[in-house]
């Protein structure tokens, strides 16, 4: 499952979608907006997708994990908006009926999820912009 919102993403919720009877494993990981970025201090952070485009690609990634690995079940959120230092941007949960494959499959989610269109713009409080078109 793979959803894009609006409002910030709740981590015992998201844990809910891939609780199983049958796991031996669940897995947690969230990426959240930093104070700091590249040395300096983060105002907000603005994050778009490409809507159905940014769903399809991350759909892909997960049918990619559940042939590799014994996965039971795996939920991806990604927030769009404005983010202050501390939201949550982006959460993924594996469940499994191995623990040890819900680590490669959290760690493969979020090293394909690097080449997602996810466009950010980071506002800094010196005034400064960057513009980064990937997650």
């Amino acid at each position: 499952m793979f959803e894009i919102l609006e409002q910030p993403i709740d981590v015992y919720d998201l844990l809910l979608t891939v609780d199983s009877e049958y796991a031996q494993g669940i897995n947690l990981k969230v990426d959240a907006v930093p104070k700091v970025y590249e040395g300096k201090k983060i105002k907000y952070l603005e994050v778009k997708t490409n809507g159905s485009f940014t769903a399809k690609q991350v759909e892909a990634i997960i049918e990619k994990a559940k042939k590799k690995w014994d996965i039971i079940r795996v939920s991806v959120l990604q927030r769009q908006g404005n983010l202050f230092v501390g939201d949550i941007i982006t959460a993924i949960a594996v469940s499994s009926y191995n623990p040890k494959d819900v680590i490669h499959t959290i760690g493969f989610i979020a090293e394909e999820m690097s080449s997602v269109h996810i466009w950010r713009r980071f506002y800094f409080e010196d005034g400064s912009i960057k513009v980064s078109s990937h997650l």
